[in-house]
C-alpha cells in the first residue's frame, strides 16, 4: 500500500515495497536506500562475508591493499590481485589486449599501469575524477603492455609473455579504452580504504545499466532531455529466403550517455559525476522533506546501487522510462 504525499512521491507503508515516483520508478528516497541495501545484503551474489559487511571486493582491497589507515600498497601483486578480483565480479574482461592483439594479459598492463601511478592513494582520497579518465586511457596499451611483458618472466606472467606486439604501431597507444572498469576500480578502492562520507561518495560507477537509466533521472529531476536519441535499426528478413520481404524494426529511444562522457579520445568522467551529483542534489531537495528527523544525504553509493539493482534485468522498464523523457507531465519539478 502507498500514500501519495505530492504530486510527486508515493511512499509505501509497506517495508518490502519501493517508494515510487508519479511514474512508478524508484523514488531516490533514504527508505528506498535502506531498502536496496538490505536486499543486497541477503541476495547470495551480494552477501557481505562478516557481521561487518565486508564484501568479496572489500575483503580484497582491505587484505592486499590497506596495510594500516594511511600506508596503502603500490605493489603490483597486490594491484593485481584487485583488479582481477573486480574484473571477475564485474565482467569488464579486461584481460583482452583488444582487437588489434592476439592474446591476453589486460589485466597485467592494467596492474603496470595503476602501480606506476605515484600519487594514486592521495589522488583517490581526494576524489580527483582524472584518475578514471587516466586509468581508462592508459591501463592497456602499448606502453603498459611493454612493461607488462618486462617482468613477465620475473613475476611468472605466462600469459603476457607471449603476447606478440610485432608490427603494432607505437602510436596506438589506447588499444582498449576501459572507461567501466576505471570507474569501478576507483569506486571500489575509495569504499574500501576510506571511512564515511569520503569512501561512499568518491565515485560513480559506470556501466550499461547506468548508461541505460541515466537519462530518465536526469529529465524527471533536471529537465534535462539531452541524453537521448532516435535508434532505427535495421529491418530483420522474416525467413532465410532473400526474396521474403523485410520486416520493419520500430525505432526505439536509447541512451547516449556513452557517446557523451564515455568516447576513446575524450572521455570525460568528470561531467559524468557532475551530473550524477546535480540529480541528487535535485532528489534531495525534493524528498528529504518527506523524512523528519533522517539525515538526508544520498551517497553515490547508494545512488549506483539503486538504480543498478533494480535496473540490471529490465530492458522493457528502461525501455519505458526513456519513452516518458520529454513528456512534461513526466517531470517531478
Amino acid at each position: 500500500m502507498c500514500e501519495t504525499v505530492n504530486r510527486n512521491l508515493k511512499i509505501s507503508k509497506d517495508p518490502y515495497v519501493f517508494d515510487m515516483d508519479k511514474n512508478d520508478f524508484p523514488a531516490l528516497t533514504e527508505e528506498n536506500f535502506e531498502r536496496i541495501n538490505f536486499i543486497i545484503k541477503h541476495d547470495s551474489n551480494y552477501r557481505p562475508l562478516d557481521d561487518k559487511g565486508t564484501d568479496p571486493i572489500s575483503k580484497t582491497i582491505k587484505d592486499n591493499i590497506k596495510k594500516n589507515d594511511v600506508i596503502f600498497s603500490n605493489e603490483i601483486n597486490d594491484i593485481l590481485t584487485v583488479v582481477k578480483k573486480i574484473d571477475k565480479l564485474n565482467s569488464t574482461r579486461q584481460s583482452s589486449l583488444g582487437p588489434k592483439i592476439k592474446g591476453r594479459g589486460g589485466q597485467e598492463a592494467t596492474a603496470c599501469y595503476i602501480s606506476s601511478i605515484v600519487d594514486f592513494y592521495e589522488r583517490l582520497g581526494k576524489g580527483d575524477t582524472t584518475l578514471v579518465d587516466d586509468i581508462a586511457k592508459h591501463a592497456i596499451s602499448i606502453e603498459s603492455i611493454k612493461k607488462a611483458k618486462e617482468l613477465a618472466k620475473e613475476l611468472k606472467w605466462i600469459e603476457v609473455s607471449n603476447v606478440d606486439l610485432e608490427g603494432i604501431n607505437d602510436n596506438d597507444e589506447i588499444l582498449r579504452y576501459t572507461f567501466s572498469f576505471a570507474s569501478k576500480y576507483c569506486a571500489y578502492m575509495a569504499r574500501a580504504l576510506f571511512e564515511g562520507e569520503k569512501g561512499e561518495d568518491g565515485y560513480c560507477i559506470f556501466d550499461k545499466v547506468m548508461c541505460d537509466i541515466l537519462p530518465y533521472y536526469a529529465w524527471v529531476y533536471l529537465g534535462d532531455s539531452n541524453y537521448i536519441k532516435l535508434s532505427r535499426p535495421k529491418a530483420k528478413r522474416k525467413t532465410d529466403n532473400i526474396d521474403e520481404q523485410l520486416e520493419p524494426v520500430p525505432p526505439k529511444i536509447v541512451s547516449t550517455i556513452k557517446d557523451e562522457f564515455a568516447i576513446k579520445s575524450s572521455g570525460n568522467y568528470r561531467k559524468y559525476s557532475e551530473l550524477i551529483d546535480r540529480i541528487i542534489q535535485s532528489a534531495e531537495r525534493l524528498y528529504c522533506s518527506e523524512y523528519p528527523g533522517k539525515q538526508c544525504h544520498i551517497s553515490r553509493k547508494n545512488f549506483d546501487h539503486l538504480l543498478w539493482y533494480y535496473f540490471k534485468g529490465g530492458n522493457p522498464e528502461i525501455e519505458r522510462a526513456l519513452e516518458l523523457v520529454g513528456d512534461e507531465s513526466a517531470l517531478l519539478r
